[in-house]
């Protein structure tokens, strides 16, 4: 089954005319209680206004709106660590205001820049969608509620998320189109302030695999402080940014709690820049336990031929993901979605996304629900994104390897399987023809003849 990810517009023109009642305050919007208390901004009023979107799905009622940013709430608390929602306020496609952590609040959208700004998010995915009249006009109807209130700096500057942070792709090709035609954007004059001067130079950023310790790199933040450390010191200034840089992980959710600090000869002796990390399917894994929000009690059958003699590949028909953090939210969001059809959980067993890593859904050994006709007796493996539209990655190609290495290894495929396209069996021009072009390369791709549907009840 693909997740057809929609665009949708808001056509509702008796919306309220001014912020008080355009809002939708928390418990309007049943937010969660949290036990932790976020902390004040420091700087105050703040002098940044930051854009993002939110990479979900759209919504157009109010309901809808409501679940959506129950779900990022929920995600930000129990999967990233943050107090709360990551963002002072969202506007939703109904063309509400969504209060989230609201005036005065340091916020954790924007690394290096939350203790000074306010976070602003668009509900969506907005490289596919474009904002409509109504989105932008709640936009700036929080902008005089925070002039009026002292909330926002007059001489704020505005910025969109992907201006200060490397790899970011937020707030989306047709907002940020927008938002440099309104009053205040700007061009930021340095990047994020370890070295001797005391600043913190960003290299690959948080979220992202490293290549600095081998047999560390997928699940570890890289720290290297310039200069020679056998003939040199470390000065104050340096050993202040180290911990405000770590103690900015954590409550950005980017670094565990209960993290460990090694030294990089504790974990490796270095053997130069010649020695490249190999990829592992354990390494590449997030498990349903890091992602799945989901407290669905119904248990999910087991294949009835086991091992399977299928692999069946689809694809999400959503946008493409690069980051943990998008994949994760895209891969809930489908989760939320089959389940709503009533489907035991997700439906497939493995998703890759473009962020290098491998998602478990069923995993190995379930029933699937991705392919009538094959889901008792096949691993249901879904590219995340549109490959009519995208191109799968060379590490996305690997990863799908791995999953098949490993399914091999644990007798969890039988040796003489078949690969097929969903496409082959059903009407969904799934998974894309991007993937299509390439699978039919792959060893065990093969034709589907009526003996294969082996799925479909038997008549008595």
């Amino acid at each position: 089954m693909s997740y057809l990810h929609k665009t949708l517009v808001v056509s509702d023109a008796h919306l309220p005319q001014n912020y008080s009642m355009r809002l939708k305050t928390r418990p309007e919007w049943f937010s969660t209680k949290t036990e932790v208390k976020c902390d004040p901004l420091r700087f105050h009023p703040p002098k940044f206004v930051i854009v993002s979107h939110t990479v979900t799905t759209s919504c157009k009622k109010q309901i809808n709106c409501e679940n959506v940013v129950k779900e990022i709430q929920v995600y930000h608390i129990e999967k990233k660590g943050f107090c709360d929602i990551a963002y002072h306020f969202l506007i939703g496609g109904d063309g509400y205001i969504y209060e989230g952590r609201g005036w005065g609040m340091n916020g954790a959208h924007t690394y290096g820049f939350n203790c000074g700004s306010i976070g602003i998010a668009f509900l969506g995915n907005f490289d596919v969608q474009y904002l409509s009249p109504e989105m932008e006009e709640a936009f700036h109807m929080i902008i005089e509620e925070g002039l009026k209130l002292g909330e926002i700096a007059e001489d704020y500057k505005l910025f969109g998320h992907l201006q200060l942070r490397n790899g970011s792709e937020s707030p989306g090709v047709h907002v940020m189109e927008k938002i440099k035609k309104w009053k205040h954007w700007s061009e930021p004059k340095t990047k994020d302030p370890i070295s001797g001067d005391g600043y913190i130079y960003e290299g690959r950023g948080w979220g992202k695999y490293g290549d600095h310790t081998y047999g560390f790199d997928c699940d570890s933040i890289g720290i290297a402080f310039l200069g020679n450390y056998d003939l040199q010191h470390l000065t104050p200034k340096m050993i202040s940014s180290f911990q405000l840089l770590v103690e900015e992980g954590l409550e950005m959710g980017e670094i565990a709690q209960d993290y460990k600090l090694f030294g990089h000869s504790q974990v490796r002796e270095s053997k130069g820049p010649d020695l490249q990390p190999s990829l592992n399917f354990s390494l590449s894994l997030r498990s349903r336990k890091q992602w799945s929000q989901s407290k669905q009690k119904r248990v999910c059958d087991d294949l009835k031929i086991h091992p399977a003699k299928y692999v069946v590949l689809s694809h999400t028909v959503t946008s493409m993901c690069t980051n943990p953090i998008s994949c994760q939210t895209t891969v809930i969001m489908i989760q939320s979605d089959h389940i709503r059809q009533g489907f035991c959980d997700i439906g497939y067993n493995f998703l890759i996304g473009g962020d290098d890593y491998i998602y478990e859904g069923l995993g190995w050994g379930k029933y699937g629900a991705h392919t009538y006709g094959f889901n008792c007796d096949s691993i249901g493996i879904a590219f995340i994104g549109n490959f009519n539209l995208d191109y799968p990655t060379d590490k996305m190609i690997q990863l799908y390897n791995l999953i098949i290495e490993e399914g091999l290894r644990l007798n969890q495929l039988a040796r003489d399987y078949k690969l097929i396209a969903q496409k082959q069996v059903n009407s969904f021009a799934s998974p894309g023809i991007h993937i299509e072009e390439v699978m039919t390369k792959w060893d065990h791709w093969s034709l589907v003849t009526p003996d294969d549907y082996l799925c479909k009840p038997v008549a008595n």
